[in-house]
């Protein structure tokens, strides 16, 4: 996730009910991380993101 309201998912569907469904089957987890606003502290594995 880069920033809020970013979509993490998307459904195709042949009709809008269809697609409302499947929508609604969607679940999404995330994993709280602190973000390194020191370059010192950051770490060199994790992907940087411009």
């Amino acid at each position: 996730m880069l920033f809020h309201g970013q979509p993490v998912a998307v459904v195709v569907a042949v009709t809008l009910e269809a697609a409302q469904h499947g929508a609604s089957l969607v679940q999404v987890g995330y994993d709280a991380r602190q973000p390194a606003t020191d370059l010192r502290e950051a770490d060199p594995d994790e992907p940087t993101n411009y």
